[in-house]
């Protein structure tokens, strides 16, 4: 009897923290595979956030270990852990979805038996360092060794070939799974628009504009779930500081860090339009490779974007949503106007997009062509072992 194919997701961050880490290792798991994932713990409110349970997926972490250099010691534990893991549990795929565990991808695609796939979630920062700057060299390594290389939209594919030269270079947009689309989202076509943000929480994400151009506008409010990063500590305090000495604070309320999906969408259920307010500019290109305009859509949502070329492109040309300048209180009102007076466009937005959710803008269909390769490179040793 043939076993199951086996492939161990590898990051050295939690594994709950890329969702479509989740959405592509149940897609392998209902199609026969085994699935592990070899993570690290965090801490703060990402701590709740939980990967969605499924038959055929475990995961392992290790203790989360703050930066110094321990964290170093840490760091060389954890490769051995993955080697260790990926020999004994006999994986016949690593997949590697962080620049971190870039070498170990390469060691492990060098021994021969394992075909390695290697997603760049987020593109490269200045590496100072001796250590990250290895680390680097080990992610071209990884590239041009790698069955394929997957970036979450064309712009990042083309600056990651440039830079790198992969043997396999694919486009994979971060969207939601067709499990995730909402038929019961109640909007109405009356009263009050509902606003809604959820993801990271900064003001680089989420500009405190937004408070002041609710102030502007009557008939809005404004709920919002997520996390803070290191960085952005106090972030959320600032938005409900800023809401309480604007005279707002009824119409803009914080729901926290839901820990699963099921849990994100209900606390979303009913808003009208989904908040999409990277900052201009932001550091990178962020039209499919950002998770949160998919799970908008998938929940019925029309958007507010930046008016940038990629979210016309992405978004408004597409008829799913309208644009603002996100840090012009008074550009942003105007859209809240606009989608508070013109409710029967505004339904047409969100149903438009969650139609093409539906159709084709969902990871089953953006993931496949990256799960055929896995399946026709797979090893006669792989398949066939007892």
């Amino acid at each position: 009897m043939k076993r199951k194919q086996r492939v161990l997701y590898v990051q050295y961050t939690t594994p709950a923290g890329y969702t479509i880490l989740g959405h592509g290792a149940r897609m392998l798991a209902k199609r026969g595979w085994e699935v592990l994932f070899l993570g690290v713990d965090t801490i703060g409110s990402a701590t709740k956030i939980k990967l969605q349970a499924c038959e055929g997926v475990r995961e392992k972490t290790l203790p989360y270990c703050p930066p110094g250099f321990k964290q170093k010691l840490h760091y060389i534990r954890y490769c051995f852990w993955v080697c260790w893991h990926a020999l004994n549990w006999r994986a016949d795929a690593i997949y590697c979805s962080d620049r971190m565990v870039a070498p170990i991808g390469w060691f492990l695609s060098k021994i021969g038996r394992f075909r390695v796939v290697f997603h760049e979630h987020d593109p490269p920062r200045d590496s100072n360092g001796l250590f990250l700057r290895s680390i680097m060299r080990f992610r071209k390594c990884l590239a041009t060794n790698a069955i394929v290389c997957i970036v979450p939209n064309q712009e990042r594919v083309d600056k990651f070939v440039a830079d790198v030269n992969p043997k396999n270079a694919m486009m994979v947009w971060n969207a939601v799974s067709v499990d995730e689309i909402r038929d019961e989202c109640q909007h109405k076509l009356d009263g009050t628009l509902r606003l809604w943000y959820q993801g990271a929480l900064g003001p680089g994400q989420l500009p405190l504009s937004i408070v002041d151009a609710i102030a502007m506008t009557d008939g809005v409010e404004f709920a919002f779930a997520g996390y803070e990063t290191f960085g952005t500590g106090s972030f959320v305090q600032q938005l409900l500081s800023r809401a309480e000495s604007l005279g707002v604070s009824d119409r803009v309320r914080y729901v926290g860090t839901p820990a699963t999906r099921d849990d994100l969408y209900a606390a979303s259920k009913g808003a009208d339009v989904g908040l999409v307010l990277f900052e201009i500019p932001f550091r990178d290109v962020m039209a499919g490779a950002s998770q949160k305009p998919f799970e908008y859509m998938a929940a019925g949502m029309a958007m507010l974007v930046p008016d940038l070329p990629e979210w016309e492109r992405f978004t408004v040309s597409e008829g799913f949503g309208r644009s603002c300048l996100p840090n012009q209180p008074e550009s942003i009102a105007r859209e809240l106007a606009f989608f508070r007076d013109n409710r029967v466009k505004t339904r047409e937005m969100g149903t438009a997009a969650q139609t093409r959710i539906r159709t084709n803008w969902n990871y089953e269909s953006q993931f496949k062509p990256v799960v055929e390769l896995l399946e026709a490179t797979a090893t006669n040793s792989g398949k066939g072992s007892k």
